[in-house]
């Protein structure tokens, strides 16, 4: 007898899967320092192993999208948590800069593929209200990304970071366990998978405007995970502990920005919303870099967190909503161009900040901000 599909079942083992890439998304800026400290790798080292996360990302949502309209979800869900653990295990006993790369590589293939299946799954399971099940999707990515911030602030001078880890690990094991036993709908699509459909995808002007936007505000999200917790630490002299704190009041800001989007969303238009989210995050990156106080430092980081919440989950379901046949696909595209913004921009930064200092490396990122607004204004008339 064929097991009925729950949908509420399904859409909650999807939560708890952007649970476990909430932590994937900020595990590497949390132990970074602790990296720079202990395994002897440099400032431009630390900015390439978010060009390695952000390479296995790519090939994973490149060859995921596909697979994920033509066979279903249910392997990609099952096998991308196993690979994140695999990595988590590398990442705390891995003794060189080599071996780090490979296990951040990996990372973010496992990430990379889980991301993008819970998304396109998500904005399939609700199509009626798409933008509200998105950003409360997006709202446990900020509960996982603060878990790993909480525990180091926490718990790092009792456990050990090799402790953490390990817990850590034990933790993103559990979607494995829950995408195993219920039922799943049938895959959309019953052709060949072909990479030509996620290029197909990336042809269309709209999906590329769109991809064009989610580079920048990948790379400026990214990078604020990523270096936020080092400027504090270098910039302004505080300590691991202190600057972890100040990492999660990003995080708990974000969850509790994508929490009231459905508030905004009913008074003005989605892509109005993204333009505004955009220019303030803007300013709260200018602040952050530009203000000598640092009360007011710390107070742009949850206003940050607030201003960058619902753009990335609204941009999904603008183009969920555009094609919902396609939806692997399409997103599959959107995140490899966004994957290529968070390769990118922190390298930048790393890049940057080994010859001038992290403050002037972050300089990037108010202008990622800056133009997620500009570009958002451009999809507006497209949609016209």
């Amino acid at each position: 007898m064929t097991k009925p599909i729950s949908i509420a079942a399904l859409t909650r083992s999807c939560f708890v899967g952007m649970f476990v890439f909430g932590i994937v998304f900020t595990i590497l800026g949390a132990i970074l320092p602790l990296l720079l400290q202990s395994r002897n790798v440099n400032v431009a080292q630390a900015g390439s192993l978010f060009l390695f996360l952000n390479l296995g990302s790519l090939v994973a949502v490149l060859v995921s999208g596909p697979l994920l309209d033509r066979t279903g979800y249910r392997t990609t869900l099952v096998v991308s948590p196993l690979l994140i653990a695999f990595s988590f295990v590398v990442l705390g006993v891995g003794p060189s800069y080599p071996v780090l790369a490979v296990a951040c590589c990996i990372l973010g293939l496992g990430g990379g593929a889980l991301n993008n299946a819970t998304n396109a799954f998500v904005s399939d399971l609700h199509p009626e209200d798409r933008t509200v099940a998105l950003n409360r999707l997006g709202m446990f990515f900020c509960v996982g990304a603060i878990f790993v911030p909480l525990l180091m602030g926490s718990l790092l001078a009792v456990l050990g970071i090799q402790k953490i880890i390990l817990a850590a690990t034990a933790v993103v094991l559990l979607p494995a366990l829950l995408f195993w036993m219920p039922a799943f709908p049938e895959a959309k699509q019953r052709e060949p998978v072909f990479l030509r459909s996620v290029l197909e995808a990336l042809a269309h002007p709209f999906v590329l405007l769109m991809g064009i936007l989610f580079f920048f505000e990948s790379g400026g999200e990214f990078s604020s995970g990523g270096w936020i917790t080092s400027f504090f630490i270098s910039e302004r002299g505080l300590s691991n502990r202190q600057a972890s704190w100040i990492l999660a009041m990003l995080w708990l800001a974000v969850m509790l920005g994508r929490l009231s989007v459905g508030i905004w969303l009913k008074k003005i238009p989605e892509i109005r919303f993204v333009f505004l989210s955009a220019f303030g995050g803007a300013l709260c990156w200018l602040l952050l870099l530009c203000s000598r106080v640092l009360a007011l430092q710390v107070l742009a980081v949850p206003l940050l967190g607030f201003c960058l919440a619902g753009i990335f989950p609204t941009c999904l379901s603008i183009a969920g909503a555009r094609f919902p046949k396609d939806s692997g696909a399409v997103f599959g595209a959107l995140f490899a161009i966004g994957t290529l913004g968070g390769m990118s921009v922190p390298y930048a930064v790393g890049e940057l900040a080994a010859h001038k200092g992290i403050a002037s490396g972050m300089a990037i990122l108010p202008f990622c901000s800056a133009a997620v607004a500009i570009l958002s204004r451009h999809v507006a008339r497209s949609r016209q």
